[in-house]
């Protein structure tokens, strides 16, 4: 950035604070540490008590994944054993009650054999544990079964329960087998022997290879003394062990028929989750285990992640605690600075200012002396940083140096805003004085200045309070000093002295702002309606919507009053359209009555004007009223239009062609002129008031109206005279061919409940 200015001294730093640095950390920073560390300890906890439910989670998981596991493998175990058991019955039923030849029984065996694809074998023994029959060979009596454990268990057992043996080596078929028995009795209940199901050991494990198990898992089943009769993998060394000891035998002599746990394995001490539970009124059950390190595998693997980054976390936290401690004597002092001094200007805040006001020694004065605090204010200074951009703080240093000139007075400066500085003379001055030297501060600021080789002309206004006059206080003086900066800015001057009654004539705008704001809500607003006619002939055309505010406490406050405010404060916008939505809904009415015709104006600001949302505003607005654009006639000055005219023309065109009329308010007054008429998309002009009044007795008034009407009737438009008061003025109106009239003569604004009636009557 390339800048020209004149050779100014940068304002003294003479009154810099003296900030310790060594200060040791205060109760409430040592609070904050500990807090710091207590956090990530409860953190850590935190993140513990969530692993541990996490694990919690994986293992009930697992429980009810083998529980349904279990389901189906007893379901398998079921359907498989009551297949062979049911060829047992039946083959039990035929031969207790018939008798018959050996040749004739084995054949009855091999056929009900055929029947059973797995079983390797079908035989009855007699009593003593003979082999009196066998499906697979005619050679009986040859050999002796009694001294096998199930057969054992048969003769003792009166009932005629299955009886599933544990596997064991068979010398007649050459190899392990495991056998589903029963015992027979002929018709007179005398024992006659066993019905044996010879099967390969197997059996069972056909079944549970075709469910897929993971390399940690295993299925087994057992007697319900927990001698193991199959298990899937097969390990041939555990084939009939019992699992003495194990959590699985105590849960069974418990009496309990389902369950799952986590308990050691017997066998190798491996800790697993199992589930187990009894195969139907069978004297078998299933148990099926998974290792805890399978099931917990990836949960493992999380918490190793998440102890690495807990770990790297702790260590990144207390490192920056030990920096933060190290370096915190010179973060303090520059946070200290920061908050005493503007970043840009190293000129004192406000707080700082304070302090260098109160330690500052006034002197008596004499009655014409006074201590000047002034508020400088620049103009403008959100459109400058836009088009300043980032040389924004390099033309604010400028600015401040400008402030500060000269060596022949002795001040203060500080920056209490963005676009304000606060200066303070402390030696007594003249107002003579005082204004001389505003008025020279206010040309050197004023400078131009080069940026980026384009000339830049800055500008700003002063508010001046005087101590002791307007305050003993810094607070009370700067706020005295804005009110003066404020009015200032209102009237356009350079600098202002403030006064006790421009003082009452703040707080009053101010009350009036904080009221205008409630007045909407709390139903203060009202609309009353003038009527306004043609001349020839004479009779009702229209209404002129007039925004009233009666105040609970002040009664009827005027709009000239008022309006100025609501359109500084931006108040207009929802006043406005409330106020074009209570005129259109009251048109509509009276037009659905058959006592109106005619249109309905309402007046738009200029504020409103520059809304980019006035047409979509009047669009949704006729639309909720059901209101016709034809009806509704929007009044403008020419000063709205000037104030943004490309944008408002365009508004206004858009008005125009969806049928609502627009009309130029108070004409004559404003910036336009009458070469400028033919490119406004208006259909009527309304003759100012100030015009009409003189119309009986000058010359002048009445050649401009005469002017006005000719002009505008040879542009297509209608002519309305405002103000009209006197009969003398409408027969002046009507020789000169104005089109229609307005004012106290022929209707005064009143609310509708009162216009309604006199319309009902014909009264106009």
């Amino acid at each position: 950035m390339k800048t020209e200015n004149p050779s100014l001294p940068i304002p003294s730093r003479s009154h810099m604070v003296n900030i310790s640095v060594n200060a040791p950390l205060s109760i409430k920073e040592r609070i904050i540490i500990i807090t710091l560390i207590l956090l990530f300890i409860a953190f850590v906890l935190m993140l513990a008590a969530e692993a541990w439910q996490s694990r919690k989670r994986e293992l009930a998981s697992a429980k009810r994944y083998l529980h349904s596991y279990v389901e189906q493998a007893k379901g398998h175990a079921m359907m498989s054993v009551d297949k062979v058991d049911a060829i047992l019955r039946l083959v039990l039923d035929r031969v207790k009650n018939v008798s018959m030849p050996d040749e004739e029984l084995i054949f009855f065996l091999q056929n009900h054999l055929s029947a059973i694809p797995s079983a390797t074998s079908l035989l009855m023994t007699d009593a003593a544990g003979n082999i009196i029959a066998c499906a697979t060979t005619t050679r009986t009596g040859r050999v002796n079964i009694s001294h096998r454990p199930y057969f054992e268990e048969l003769m003792k057992n009166p009932s005629e329960a299955l009886v599933i043996s544990e596997p064991f080596f068979s010398e007649h078929e050459q190899g392990w087998v495991i056998t589903l028995s029963r015992r027979w009795t002929v018709s007179d209940g005398t024992l006659a022997g066993a019905i044996v199901a010879v099967l390969p050991h197997t059996f069972f494990l056909k079944v549970y290879s075709q469910i897929v198990l993971g390399s940690e898992e295993f299925i087994a089943i057992t007697d319900l003394n927990t001698r193991l009769l199959a298990r899937y993998p097969e390990d041939p060394a555990k084939r009939g062990q019992i699992l003495t000891g194990s959590t699985f035998e105590h849960l069974l002599q418990a009496g309990m028929e389902e369950g799952v746990y986590i308990a050691p394995s017997h066998d190798d001490q491996v800790e697993r989750v199992f589930a187990f539970s009894r195969v139907g009124t069978f004297n078998i059950a299933v148990i099926a285990g998974l290792a805890t390190s399978a099931v917990l595998g990836e949960w493992k693997r999380k918490i190793l992640i998440f102890s690495v980054i807990t770990v790297s976390a702790g260590v990144l936290l207390f490192y920056f605690l030990a920096m933060l401690v190290r370096n915190y004597t010179k973060l303090r002092y520059k946070s200290k600075y920061n908050e005493l001094y503007d970043e840009v200007t190293k000129l004192p805040k406000y707080k700082q200012f304070e302090s260098l006001f109160e330690s500052n020694t006034f002197t008596d004065t004499k009655s014409d002396m006074y201590y000047p605090l002034m508020l400088v204010g620049i103009d403008g200074y959100n459109k400058m940083t836009i088009t300043l951009g980032k040389n924004i703080s390099d033309v604010i240093r400028i600015l401040v140096s400008r402030l500060d000139y000269g060596t022949g007075h002795a001040k203060l400066i500080g920056r209490i805003d963005e676009d304000k500085f606060i200066l303070l003379l402390t030696e007594p001055q003249r107002l003579e004085d005082i204004s001389k030297y505003t008025e020279k501060l206010l040309d050197t600021f004023s400078m131009p200045l080069s940026v980026e080789g384009e000339e830049f002309i800055p500008s700003c206004t002063v508010g001046i309070s005087l101590f002791p006059n307007d305050g003993n206080e810094l607070p009370e003086l700067l706020h005295n000093a804005r009110v003066a900066l404020v009015e200032g800015r209102n009237r356009n001057d350079r600098y202002h002295f403030f006064s006790s009654e421009l003082n009452a004539l703040t707080a009053h705008r101010w009350w009036m702002e904080s009221a205008l704001s409630k007045a909407l809500r709390n139903n203060e607003l009202t609309v009353y309606y003038q009527a306004q006619f043609s001349l020839s002939p004479r009779q009702l055309v229209g209404f002129e919507a007039l925004l009233r505010w009666n105040h609970p406490e002040k009664g009827f406050i005027s709009p000239a009053q008022f309006i100025p405010v609501a359109e500084r404060t931006r108040m207009i916008v929802p006043i406005g359209a409330w106020v074009l939505q209570e005129a259109c809904t009251q048109c509509r009415k009276w037009l659905e009555m058959g006592l109106f015709s005619g249109k309905m104006a309402v007046n738009l600001s200029a504020v409103q004007l520059q809304n980019a949302d006035l047409l979509n505003l009047v669009t949704s607005t006729l639309q909720n009223t059901g209101l016709s654009p034809h009806h509704l006639e929007l009044e403008i000055t020419e000063s709205a239009i000037m104030t943004d005219a490309e944008n408002v023309l365009a508004q206004l065109d858009s008005l125009r062609a969806r049928g609502v009329q627009i009309s130029l308010d108070d004409f004559g007054t404003g910036y336009s002129n009458f070469s400028h008429l033919a490119n406004l998309p208006v259909s009527k002009l309304k003759i100012d008031r100030s015009f009409i009044q003189d119309i009986t007795n000058n010359a002048t008034s009445r050649t401009v109206v005469e002017c006005i009407i000719s002009v505008g009737h040879k542009l297509g438009m209608t002519c309305l005279a405002e103000g009209v008061e006197h009969e003398s003025q409408i027969l002046h109106l009507a020789l000169k061919n104005c089109d229609a009239v307005q004012g106290y003569l022929t209707a005064v604004p009143q609310p509708a409940e009162v216009i309604t009636p006199i319309l009902q009557r014909r009264e106009w």
